[in-house]
């Protein structure tokens, strides 16, 4: 797991907050986020990361344990800038898991960026120096 960044950002850093929003559904698992292939967080409902970057050009990719499947996005983090990442359910995910494994595994196969939750960018914006 990251440490908790230090409060003064390095000018050739990028700062990343990674938040699961409070939604219910699919509440049960752990949202793993990966940068890179690597583990930076599992949240829980609610919980949050937040790490610092250096200046960074790749894929931010969200699963669960148990999802065949998982979704990414590709993220240009700019040294001096703040990016808030939401992750939520996929409620396609969450409606294809009521029919076991059989629906997930026929909901992953039609969505190539797929799995129980989603990643996306809510805010970019300079960060406090």
């Amino acid at each position: 797991m990251p440490r908790s960044p230090p409060k003064a950002l390095k000018t050739s850093h990028a700062r990343l907050k990674v938040q699961r929003s409070i939604e219910q559904m699919a509440a049960a698992p752990a949202a793993r986020v990966k940068l890179h292939g690597r583990e930076i967080a599992s949240l829980g409902v609610g919980g949050s990361t937040v790490l610092d970057v250096s200046r960074w050009s790749g894929k931010t990719t969200v699963d669960a344990q148990g999802h065949p499947n998982e979704y990414t996005i590709t993220l240009q983090a700019k040294p001096g800038m703040l990016y808030t990442l939401e992750v939520a359910p996929r409620g396609e995910a969450v409606t294809a898991g009521m029919f076991g494994l059989v629906g997930m595994l026929a909901e992953a196969s039609i969505n190539k960026n797929g799995g129980t939750f989603q990643v996306r960018v809510v805010e970019a914006i300079p960060a406090k120096q």
